[in-house]
Formats: C-alpha cells, sequence, structure tokens
C-alpha cells in the first residue's frame, strides 16, 4: 500500500515527465503481479466490472452483525 500511495503522490505532485516515468518503473519494479493489474487497470479507466454490488455487500454486513436493516 505504500508502494501504491508513494506512486499516486509523485504523479500527482511532480510536473516532469521523466519524474512520473520514474515513479511509474520503480512501482513496476516492486509491485506484486495483482496490484500491478490494478494499477493499470485504474489508470488506464478500463477498471473491471465489481463482482459484488453495494446492495448485496449491504446485506451481508446486516446478516453478519444482525443489525436492522434501517439502522445499516
Amino acid at each position: 500500500m505504500k508502494q501504491f500511495a508513494t506512486l499516486v503522490k509523485v504523479l500527482g505532485s511532480s510536473t516532469k515527465t521523466n519524474d512520473k516515468l520514474q515513479a511509474l518503473a520503480d512501482y513496476f519494479d516492486v509491485a506484486n503481479d495483482k496490484d500491478k493489474v490494478w494499477v493499470i487497470a485504474i489508470f488506464s479507466g478500463r477498471r473491471p466490472r465489481r463482482s459484488v454490488n453495494s446492495r448485496l455487500l449491504a446485506e451481508w454486513c446486516i446478516e453478519i452483525v444482525d443489525l436492522p436493516a434501517w439502522l445499516f
């Protein structure tokens, strides 16, 4: 997570293309494959479809915590 935060910080704060390219290269050198795929998806705008929607997630939370739905 720190690696991703550092990447985003450099990409958002630097105006130099070479700094941004170096930050990306550094990130891809150390990140695991799953994280690399997510970074590519996020920055290319092609995020994968959610496997769980918010309604279903809310239902599971209510069930697990045994909370009234109106309180969630």
